[in-house]
């Protein structure tokens, strides 16, 4: 193993972190983890060669580019892949981090405009895809955001936000006692799509859709994280995604929210840039390890898990 490739898995914390541990592990890479936290649910795995505590990237970035420095170093990293929020950071201090590196991020200008509830709106409008995106509009207040909706549902939701936090659903339009926005930034809201759920998964490197997962989320933690879940093939979104990616020439992870209309219409609703669990769809044969280190890129061999997979 000491001269196997080495990749460092950051966002330890998270558990597609350990999904993608085996993944690498069962390729014959040596596994390294990181994570300013403990990471007991993927640093004790068998997968792992050495799992390391480094600096927080929100509370002292230059200590966590030193730190991950000096790990890819050490362990001769070949490959740097995040799974979390922490891929701003990275795709922020880039300049900083070995030129020779891989680091499976994009430029920080577009992963911002795709974590913006407002301006992926935007990107996803200029995509010639036969897909909905709901009318929207960026506020501060709710009396602008009735001003806007008058007694139509909606959703609000602040412009950068994850797993739900803040989100206010009012279905049956926003009611005359709710209670102020906090004073955050800008909020979104959004029109009320009526229908079931969707999240989708992507893995794409410049440009190029590799691996792609649409699935039904069955339970959820409140409104955040679905822990039961199964897969729901659309070729809509995926040719949506492939779109967008082709568009950003992307390269990294990137997951979506959905909702299908009873008319069987797929609405995209918002965007996130990381790892979601449409990852632990993927059974372990199937080649999403080649799509993550590079070493496939053909188009035409997309990796897709099985319709029946839960």
């Amino acid at each position: 193993m000491a001269n196997a490739p080495a990749v460092l898995i950051t966002g330890a914390r998270a558990p597609v972190a350990l999904d993608l541990a085996r993944r690498f592990a069962a390729q014959g890479w040596r596994v390294h983890l990181a994570d300013s936290v403990a990471c007991r649910i993927a640093g004790w795995s068998h997968a792992v060669a050495a799992r390391h505590r480094i600096a927080p990237a929100r509370y002292a970035p230059a200590a966590y580019i030193a730190d991950l420095n000096a790990l890819v170093a050490r362990q001769r990293i070949a490959l740097l892949l995040p799974t979390c929020e922490e891929v701003f950071y990275l795709a922020r201090y880039r300049h900083a981090l070995p030129a020779q590196l891989d680091v499976l991020v994009d430029a920080f200008d577009t992963l911002r405009a795709l974590h913006s509830k407002w301006h992926f709106l935007h990107l996803a409008r200029a995509i010639d895809a036969d897909v909905d995106v709901p009318d929207s509009m960026r506020v501060r207040s709710l009396k602008q955001a009735r001003d806007w909706s008058g007694r139509a549902p909606l959703v609000l939701k602040p412009e950068y936000s994850r797993f739900g936090v803040h989100v206010r659903v009012h279905p049956h339009g926003l009611p005359g006692a709710a209670p102020p926005l906090p004073e955050q930034g800008d909020w979104v809201a959004q029109r009320y799509c009526a229908g079931e759920e969707r999240c989708s998964y992507a893995v794409a490197r410049d440009g190029v859709l590799l691996a792609h997962a649409v699935y039904r989320p069955r339970y959820r933690l409140q409104r955040s994280s679905s822990y039961y879940f199964d897969a729901a093939p659309a070729p809509q979104i995926e040719r949506f995604t492939a779109q967008l990616v082709r568009s950003l020439r992307f390269s990294g992870h990137l997951s979506f929210d959905w909702i299908v209309s009873a008319q069987g219409r797929y609405s995209v609703i918002e965007c996130n840039p990381r790892a979601t669990s449409g990852l632990h769809l993927f059974a372990a044969a199937d080649p999403l390890v080649a799509a993550l280190d590079g070493s496939c890129r053909d188009p035409a061999a997309i990796v897709r898990p099985a319709p029946t997979r839960a």
